[in-house]
């Protein structure tokens, strides 16, 4: 079984995730740096919240690029387009739903609904994979500080 456990990376003076086996050693075919552009600061930042109901969702040290991006734009297979913000993690976010990989924006991620867990406004997605997890987080649904 692999973790996801923090590193730093001395090149770019920031924290990333790295998988790990349990013997302790980094698993290059799936480091989540690597394959899924995995980075994000180690500061908590500035508090993300809710925009229907100000429930804390995340924060701006939060965020990570997923394949080079940190945002990304989406048309769903129902014509919606949704701009999309990734996170390493979502506090505020509840996880809904079987996780599927129908229509998956992010090949070799599942995804699952991400609800606030203040009010249960749909607030985007959880994807996961072998490589790690993250969340895409519908940018119009959030506010910052």
């Amino acid at each position: 079984m692999e973790t996801a456990v923090p590193e730093r990376n001395m090149d770019k003076g920031h924290a990333f995730y790295r998988l790990k086996t349990p013997d302790g050693m980094a698993s290059p075919e799936n480091n989540a740096d690597e394959s899924a552009g995995m980075e994000y600061s180690d500061g908590k930042g500035r508090r993300i919240f809710c925009a229907a109901c100000g429930n804390t969702v995340t924060h701006s040290g939060k965020r990570i690029s997923i394949n080079g991006l940190h945002r990304h734009v989406f048309t769903n297979p129902g014509g919606y387009t949704f701009e999309i913000g990734c996170f390493i993690t979502a506090e505020g976010c509840a996880i809904t739903g079987d996780p599927t990989d129908e229509f998956t924006w992010f090949p070799g991620y599942r995804w699952a609904y991400a609800l606030c867990s203040g009010c249960l406004s749909h607030l985007g997605w959880h994807y996961r994979s072998g490589a790690g997890a993250f969340f895409g987080l519908i940018l119009d649904s959030l506010k910052e500080e």
